[in-house]
């Protein structure tokens, strides 16, 4: 036996913003870890029953763990359990017979708040006997802000995608750029790139309250797809990871925690075999670089001037490039891989 992990697959439609504990748990089971117990469904809302229902969830866990001793035990985080005040003691507990390793999906301090883990969070991770984090920057973030020494830290790179499909049609250079996400909350930035004419077309997908509003001479609302074959329907040839409001850089709590997060958004392009544009501030920047993926920028106004200077040739390996990244993460080999080394 391998070791053991807590469930986190959701009773929910599998949109993107939740993609990524579904696929950590297939990769556990491919990787022959063991489930603790049945999966902690996670609601919506944070009504009482709700509560009440995470907070057996703790105790059955903590029953689960009682006789476990030396054994390596994998947990998303945050976890759904996670705002439950019991959770802390309960991490506390196994980590001081077991090897606690967490798996980071989102830094929540980071992406909704003051740019500060809380106590909670620092206290929790601090436990862990390792910590998968989203890339080198967000290892050197918890380095420094807990305390956590670097021998613990490992990195992913990009957030795996699970998917049959990885997308096989031939790409060419085009003004073509795609941008897929929460779109209510980017539709500041697209509407100033629709005010200044940016001189490239950008392709928008995902869900919108205001489609009718994303239609112009330099924009196409192209609609919303299932997450396990919007892959398949991005049209473009470039992919798009910017956040804020301005288009001059990438500023706001979406631009702040950029500078750490390794985007969801990114894999997807990745896969959809789409060379992506990003802003220099953010934390995928040196990896866009680092295997020759795309480029960085500092306004969204340098893009057509950038591809302009980017030659057929160019623009051809940097799709074999992310090719080869796309064969990793599109079976969750990169996981994987750091799975083995922890515990072999």
């Amino acid at each position: 036996m391998k070791g053991y992990y807590l469930s986190e697959r959701p009773n929910l439609s599998i949109t993107n913003s939740i993609k990524a504990m579904y696929d950590a748990d297939i990769i556990f089971e491919n990787a022959d870890l063991k489930k603790l117990m049945p999966t902690c469904i996670a609601y919506e809302g944070d009504n009482k029953k709700h509560k009440l229902y995470k907070l057996l969830c703790v105790l059955k866990l903590k029953r689960a763990c009682k006789n476990l001793n030396g054994e390596y035990i994998f947990i998303q985080y945050p976890t759904n359990l996670g705002n439950v005040k019991l959770f802390p003691h309960f991490i506390k507990n196994i980590a001081r017979k077991n090897k606690v390793v967490f798996i980071i999906n989102n830094l929540n301090g980071l992406k909704h708040q003051s740019a500060k883990l809380s106590k909670v969070d620092k206290e929790v991770l601090r436990r862990g006997f390792r910590i998968i984090s989203q890339n080198k920057l967000m290892s050197e973030y918890l380095h420094q802000e807990c305390r956590i020494p670097l021998n613990r830290l490992m990195s992913l790179d990009f957030l795996y995608y699970l998917t049959n499909s990885i997308n096989v049609d031939s790409r060419e250079k085009t003004n073509g750029i795609v941008y897929a996400g929460n779109l209510n909350e980017s539709d500041a930035f697209i509407n100033k790139y629709i005010e200044n004419k940016i001189e490239t077309k950008l392709h928008i997908y995902g869900e919108s309250e205001k489609k009718e509003l994303l239609d112009s001479d330099n924009t196409k609302y192209c609609g919303e797809f299932p997450t396990d074959i919007v892959n398949l329907k991005l049209k473009g040839s470039f992919g798009l990871v910017w956040g804020g409001s301005s288009i001059d850089s990438s500023e706001g709590k979406s631009g702040e925690y950029g500078k750490f997060n390794s985007p969801h958004k990114a894999s997807l392009y990745i896969i959809a075999r789409l060379p992506i544009i990003t802003s220099k501030d953010s934390a995928i920047s040196y990896l866009v670089k680092k295997y020759n993926i795309g480029f960085a920028i500092e306004s969204l106004r340098e893009i057509p001037s950038k591809i302009e200077e980017l030659s057929d040739e160019q623009y051809q390996k940097m799709v074999s490039n992310i090719t080869l990244i796309a064969n990793r993460i599109s079976t969750g080999k990169n996981l994987m891989d750091i799975i083995e080394e922890i515990v072999n």
